[in-house]
């Protein structure tokens, strides 16, 4: 009989919601229920099923099949038969896959591993989704722990755990397994798939091939190509005020945080982002 798989448990912890205690007793975890449940109070609903499930696995070990999972789904109080069905019967094909990818994501990936840069911006956009990141990328929840307790800010723990995989994966840590993550239910950031994933140009082109941009225009590595004018009208549409569209527009272009810091300490952010841009003769 087969052991259920560490993604089948994630993707059960959604779809089981506040069942999830009911599930807990069946499995023999009425001990543990009350405990998992005060633990993780403040991370949701989800994190506290995932958690059950873990240690119903961790100590069941080979005997946590699919077929004892879908038994007790199915017996009272829960009467989950949707559940079994839909998790320990039939195919049990996981969710994860490149087909997934390929349907939500039709335009080519990426083919390297995940870059320094991108490691460094997408640790300030993941948010409360790294830990679910993590375990979706092959991370033991021990080691994103350890990290969660290490540090204090929720973009160490995004670097970190984004680092980690890296290290321990090397050659495997591209991008086509990090937009499987972010892709994934459990996490659902398309957008930052889309972002950092997807290969926006071709790689190995010749940039000399593409015309130079005309005097009057702002060009930054090919993303970008307004004439003053235009950017001009974009200046007044962001507003003095709205921090957080500079930041997105200055990161779109290429600057790095440093340099981003750096002019958002400027009297007028988006004016000194303009005018260094000018000066570039981006």
């Amino acid at each position: 009989m087969e052991s259920v798989s560490r993604l089948r448990l994630i993707e059960l912890a959604f779809d089981l919601c506040k069942d999830w205690k009911k599930l807990g007793h069946v499995l023999g975890l009425s001990g543990k229920v009350d405990r998992i449940s005060e633990d993780y109070r403040k991370n949701g609903v989800s994190e506290q099923a995932y958690r059950m499930l873990q240690e119903w696995k961790q100590q069941k070990g080979a005997e946590a099949t699919y077929e004892v999972l879908g038994r007790a789904l199915r017996q009272e109080p829960l009467l989950r038969v949707d559940l079994a069905e839909k998790y320990c019967e039939g195919g049990r094909k996981d969710s994860l896959d490149n087909d997934a990818v390929h349907r939500l994501l039709p335009k080519p990936l990426k083919s390297e591993q995940l870059s320094g840069g991108d490691l460094n911006q997408l640790s300030n956009e993941l948010g409360k989704a790294w830990m679910w990141v993590g375990r979706l990328l092959g991370l033991d929840d021990s080691s994103l722990d350890g990290i969660k307790e290490a540090h204090d800010h929720q973009y160490e723990w995004c670097h970190e755990m984004l680092a980690l995989w890296t290290q321990r994966n090397t050659t495997q840590a591209t991008y086509q397994w990090l937009a499987q993550a972010l892709l994934h239910e459990a996490v659902s950031k398309r957008d930052l798939a889309e972002k950092y994933c997807i290969l926006h140009r071709e790689q190995g082109t010749d940039l000399t091939l593409f015309p130079l941009a005309p005097d009057n225009c702002i060009r930054k590595k090919f993303i970008s190509i307004l004439p003053n004018s235009t950017w001009g009208e974009l200046v007044v549409k962001l507003g003095p005020g709205v921090k957080g569209y500079f930041k997105d527009l200055a990161v779109e272009m290429g600057y790095s945080m440093d340099r981003i810091m750096y002019l958002e300490s400027q009297k007028s952010p988006v004016e000194s982002l303009r005018k260094h841009c000018s000066d570039m003769q981006c």
